[in-house]
């Protein structure tokens, strides 16, 4: 019994020493855990601050982007706007080629009215001679559609001429009432020179035989009236005057050698 007792005791303190030994292992696992809570507390705080830094550098990355991309945008706009000024550039520099040849045309054709009105070197300027081509001629665009249109016409229009006697009788009939109300007098000049294209006719005849701008003058052939001459400019013995489309009958051209008589203003 007595040794029952023993072993019963040092059961118990075994019990006792086991115990306090498994309560400070325990002890020791709680501060473990403790410690292992706190780090890992630590540890997601700084995992919500890393995250919080990558969400800045992600928005502040967005807006890098969205200015880059307005950057673009705005670098695409003044590509295009220099295209388009290229182009323009490009286009104003044909229309001054086209401008410059214009140029050299008009010198042209200022170089042959000089040589039609027997002008030599500088004995009027290029203002003079513009405003009188500006009286002498309608623009040259309207001169060649009306030739253009004349050409196709002629043919049909001579065809009439000679066939049609209605046409005939008023032809007569207005170079009668014409031959009434003209004077035959002293002064007869002769066209010289027709320009078709410009609308003039150049006489033999000036200042020195009583022509003024006040005059009117007739062309005749023979004894028909072709029609009638506006006095643009006049020289001693020369005389330029544009051709009165409105007086000629239809079909009827003036030539060189028709002659030209003053019209009698008191008829």
């Amino acid at each position: 019994m007595k040794i029952v007792f023993i072993l019963a005791t040092i059961l118990m303190l075994a019990s006792i020493v086991l115990g306090i030994q498994n309560r400070q292992t325990f002890i020791d696992t709680r501060k473990e855990k403790d410690q292992t809570d706190a780090n890992i507390k630590s540890r997601i705080n700084d995992a919500n601050e890393l995250e919080t830094e990558i969400q800045a550098i992600h928005k502040e990355t967005n807006g890098h982007e969205s200015r880059l991309n307005e950057a673009i945008a705005t670098l695409e706009s003044e590509q295009s706007k220099m295209k388009v000024l290229n182009q323009e550039l490009t286009n104003l520099k044909a229309q001054e080629a086209q401008v410059d040849m214009d140029i050299e045309m008009r010198k042209k054709e200022f170089e042959e009215i000089k040589t039609l009105l027997g002008i030599t070197g500088d004995e009027i300027d290029v203002d003079a001679i513009k405003q009188e081509l500006d009286t002498l001629k309608r623009t040259v665009a309207d001169k060649e559609r009306e030739e253009m249109t004349l050409d196709s016409n002629v043919s049909t229009a001579e065809k009439k001429l000679a066939d049609n006697n209605g046409i005939i009788a008023r032809l007569e009939q207005v170079e009668r009432e014409r031959s009434a109300g003209v004077a035959r007098n002293a002064m007869e000049a002769t066209i010289t020179a027709v320009n078709r294209d410009w609308g003039f006719v150049v006489l033999n005849a000036g200042k020195a035989k009583g022509i003024s701008t006040e005059s009117k003058l007739i062309v005749k052939r023979g004894e028909s009236i072709i029609g009638s001459l506006n006095i643009v400019s006049i020289e001693d013995s020369l005389t330029v005057a544009d051709i009165d489309e409105s007086s000629m009958p239809e079909g009827a051209r003036m030539m060189p050698g028709d002659k030209v008589i003053l019209e009698n203003l008191t008829r």
